[in-house]
């Protein structure tokens, strides 16, 4: 009795050993199969990377939608030079600003370096306006004229170069990212791309005030003159944000 006892155990033992045994090839089977789909790895996927050849394309189009705003503040300010017959060191400058921003090369570095010297230029023509607005007799036809021209292209620059405002904001953020995330040998090239975008984001809003401020004083001198200006909700619009 003893025996069959002793074997009926070690029968059970058995089956159960083989049912856990086969459980665990299952098991492992299947474990087998998720990290072929992917779905058992702990790894995470880098969502919202960026990318860095997407960043120096946009970066790039940001560079060319500036510089054209420049330009045309640049025209802008010529025109209204000339409408109130100013030939001063620095509408001089304002020409030579101009040919360097249009002749700047591809490199970014340089094209920001450009935009910033002729911001400074700019700011030192806006001066010599409002000081020839202030004293000035009543204006010509013609230069009626003219000063009405450089208005409009005045308010073009502020409108264009606005308009990157928000796209250099997202640089930024996305230049923080490619900085921390680079390897210590891509970290030179990262942090040379990323530089320019660093310069744009005090430069161009900066710029924008700048414009805006003088605007003011445009529309007025406009206003005594009885010289009406084309866009005028948008030198409205912009003149809100004062």
């Amino acid at each position: 009795m003893k025996k069959q006892i002793k074997l009926i155990r070690w029968a059970m033992a058995s089956m159960t050993a083989i049912a856990l045994s086969s459980s665990g090839i299952q098991v492992h089977a299947q474990l087998g199969g998720l990290k072929k789909l992917g779905l058992g790895s702990k790894k995470k996927a880098n969502a919202g990377k960026v990318d860095k050849g997407a960043f120096g394309d946009t970066l790039g189009d940001v560079l060319s939608k500036v510089s054209s705003a420049r330009i045309a503040f640049i025209d802008a300010q010529l025109k209204l030079h000339d409408a109130l017959g100013l030939k001063t060191k620095a509408t001089t400058k304002l020409s030579e600003a101009k040919r360097a921003i249009e002749g700047a090369s591809s490199d970014p570095g340089k094209k920001v370096k450009a935009l910033k010297d002729s911001t400074k230029t700019s700011e030192q023509a806006n001066k010599e306006l409002k000081k020839a607005m202030d004293k000035s007799s009543e204006l010509s036809a013609d230069s009626k004229k003219k000063f009405a021209q450089g208005a409009v292209k005045f308010v073009d620059g502020i409108l264009l170069e606005k308009e990157q405002i928000e796209t250099i904001k997202t640089l930024v953020d996305q230049g923080k990212q490619l900085t921390q995330s680079a390897s210590a040998f891509e970290k030179i090239k990262v942090v040379k791309l990323v530089k320019p975008v660093t310069a744009l984001a005090s430069l161009v809003p900066g710029d924008v005030k700048e414009g805006t401020s003088t605007l003011k004083a445009i529309t007025a001198f406009a206003k005594r003159q009885n010289v009406k200006l084309g866009n005028q909700k948008k030198t409205d619009d912009l003149l809100g944000d004062l």
